[in-house]
């Protein structure tokens, strides 16, 4: 079981393309389901209005928030969101992480057949997302028999400074959900009876003749998992968690290549909890919810 000491970090420059959208301005008209830019974020209007004087971010009745703009879509607080490339070549962007040192990159919701991590031009990471094989017939045929990873962790040495950022397109294109950086923390090892899941925030409507209709939602993953840790660490390992509480972050409960991408979660801790079970290993239980 590991965690990621994410780092604040900085866009230096992206060849995402900029939004087809215009930029929202007081007394402007919007048409119903109009998506708008107000500070780098988007907003869909629920109806057509005319001559708006309120800004998006202040009239939830009438505007959805739709996440960032496109180039930096893949550092908003969804997954759902990408930042997307799709003409056929790599999307790439260089980051800054000042003076604080990582080794650990995460990549969410990411569509594309390559990812290089260079430093000064040099790769210090690469990771194919096509996986061996096709797992079923149907995938063979009607998915031209490629399944392509779509969460990913990369491990690096620690460095600082600026990386530059390459993902190869694959049939939908050079796409990524949620990008972040920072230091992997070991807490322990993951205990076979781990539970993982869905929430499905769609809604069941009924009319009063009984007829429903689902509302389509969003989905996010959660875990709970059982992780055996050395007793001395205990102290270290509830000082870490407790950081890390109301932070969303990576959390990596299997940390095998060809294990299970179920327990790869971006999302925030709900709880912890720690027991004393011997001088030498001791057990943690950790609840962590998926962002959307």
């Amino acid at each position: 079981m590991t965690v990621v000491d994410k780092v604040d970090l900085k866009l230096k420059e992206t060849n995402a393309p900029a939004d087809a959208l215009r930029t929202f301005s007081k007394g402007m008209n919007v048409e119903l389901g109009e998506e708008i830019i107000y500070e780098g974020e988007k907003y869909k209007a629920a109806k057509a209005m005319t001559n708006i004087q309120t800004e998006p971010n202040k009239d939830i009745a009438n505007f959805a928030h739709m996440g960032a703009i496109n180039e930096k879509a893949m550092f908003d607080r969804y997954i759902g969101t990408q930042t997307k490339k799709k003409d056929g070549r790599p999307l790439k962007f260089k980051i800054d992480t000042g003076k604080k040192r990582v080794n650990c990159f995460s990549f969410f919701n990411v569509d594309g057949s390559e990812i290089f991590i260079r430093k000064a031009g040099a790769v210090i990471a690469h990771k194919r997302l096509l996986n061996a094989g096709s797992r079923s017939w149907w995938e063979y045929f009607f998915e031209f028999g490629q399944d392509y990873k779509k969460d990913v962790v990369l491990y690096t040495d620690k460095y600082f400074g600026e990386f530059e950022i390459e993902i190869t397109p694959n049939r939908l294109g050079a796409n990524l959900g949620h990008f972040s950086a920072g230091q992997r923390v070991l807490l322990g090892f993951t205990e076979l009876e781990a539970e993982f899941g869905v929430n499905d925030y769609s809604r069941k409507q009924k009319t009063a003749y009984g007829d429903v209709f689902i509302a389509k939602g969003r989905t996010a993953n959660y875990m709970s998992l059982a992780v055996v840790l050395p007793t001395p660490q205990i102290d270290r390992t509830r000082d870490t968690l407790k950081n890390l509480c109301g932070e969303l972050t990576t959390f990596i409960g299997d940390e095998k290549d060809k294990g299970f991408k179920s327990l790869l979660v971006f999302g925030f801790l709900n709880d912890f909890r720690i027991k004393i079970t011997g001088e030498q290993y001791s057990s943690l239980s950790i609840n962590v919810e998926g962002i959307i």
